[in-house]
């Protein structure tokens, strides 16, 4: 994914491009916002950035190897934890549904965590990152990269890492040579506190009303008019926009018109 698929947050990419181009790539980061405004697609983005042997001032190149691998999220050298329901003998780590994420991904990077769990079938059980999973990413981190410079850890929704994070205090603190932790997350109160002080902010704010009507526009080929409509009703989030689109028919919209 690159930075000019991500919808706005021109100020969060400005900075992120910033770090790559003094050469200040902190080993921990925390992409904090709230849900629908972009955290995760910044953090594909941002890797793909990073990553890139041919990447320009602004984006990566899309069509080298390494960004084509990066963007079908088949790299080896990028691993992605992500909370799941945990079921025994067929669910016990994040690599035994990556078939799954992976066409979450492709299908809408602006998922939520409730989207994830209905396309897991999960149906009323939790989802969560376990000691097990925990134990995984510490030996996946262990190994020497295959490909590129840079391992990296895209943890997707640390809030379901519950008190098993400790595990990875140490391995966050003090990684490997060039190992790339990157936290993608909604809510700052229901993270470990040991964790988030280690971790540098990148504070993600909601998307404007414009950015969404543009995307809108752009990309569910609505009219402007039904565009701005829908994103003044988002409250910033596109996800919760998108889902406006699939009932934009709806005598409702109507009814707020009036």
């Amino acid at each position: 994914m690159r930075f000019e698929d991500v919808i706005g947050q021109d100020q969060v990419k400005a900075r992120l491009r910033h770090g790559v181009a003094v050469g200040r790539i902190p080993h921990a980061q925390l992409m904090l916002g709230p849900e629908g405004s972009g955290g995760l697609p910044l953090a594909l983005a941002y890797i793909q950035f990073v990553m890139c042997p041919n990447r320009t001032e602004l984006d990566s190149c899309g069509e080298c190897p390494t960004c084509r691998k990066l963007s079908s999220f088949t790299h080896p050298d990028v691993h992605y934890t992500f909370p799941f329901p945990k079921k025994q003998g067929e669910m016990e780590a994040c690599s035994d549904v990556y078939p799954q994420w992976r066409e979450a991904l492709k299908d809408d990077v602006y998922m939520s965590y409730g989207d994830w769990m209905q396309q897991l079938n999960a149906e009323n059980k939790q989802g969560n990152i376990s000691a097990d999973e925990c134990t995984e990413i510490i030996k996946k981190l262990s190994f020497k990269s295959f490909e590129s410079p840079f391992k990296v850890l895209v943890m997707w929704m640390p809030e379901y890492l519950g008190k098993e994070g400790n595990k990875l205090l140490k391995l966050i603190e003090e990684p490997p040579v060039d190992t790339i932790f990157l936290l993608v997350a909604n809510s700052e109160e229901q993270i470990l506190p040991t964790i988030i002080s280690r971790c540098q902010f990148i504070r993600v704010p909601r998307l404007t009303n414009t950015d969404i009507a543009v995307a809108l526009e752009q990309r569910a080929k609505l009219s402007p008019e039904k565009a701005q409509l829908i994103a003044a009703m988002s409250d910033g989030n596109y996800r919760e926009a998108l889902h406006l689109v699939q009932h934009s028919d709806s005598d409702f919209l109507d009814q707020i018109r009036d």
